[in-house]
């Protein structure tokens, strides 16, 4: 259930026995040099006691499986270091360049 009728923006909260683990965001924009693209997965957090558990994925996961659902087509990210993170759950590299001062990758995710 979300707070407002629209499905963008949205955070996904992870909680495990009531602790939380961690959370993700879809946004409209989250590069203002590509508005063109939309919408974005942004904001992916997991505390770092809850690292290398498996966490950020099933939150990547959850995200995109409620954005299919919603009719969603297509996702983006940017990350200045996570490409292989991203690529083992299906995200491909569209580009890299450089955002407010640092190397980014830019990608995207066919739903």
């Amino acid at each position: 259930m979300y707070l407002e009728p629209e499905f963008v923006p949205s955070t996904f909260i992870g909680k495990d026995n009531g602790e939380l683990i961690g959370s993700a965001a879809i946004v409209k924009c989250d590069m203002d040099t590509h508005e063109e693209l939309s919408p974005w997965l942004a904001s992916v957090y997991v505390s770092a006691c809850h690292r290398k558990h498996g966490y950020g994925g099933l939150l990547v996961r959850h995200v995109m499986q409620k954005a299919k659902e919603e009719g969603v087509r297509a996702l983006y990210l940017f990350t200045p270091s996570e490409e292989d993170f991203y690529g083992k759950l299906g995200w491909r590299k569209r580009s890299e360049e450089s955002y407010r001062g640092a190397a980014v990758t830019i990608m995207e995710v066919h739903l």
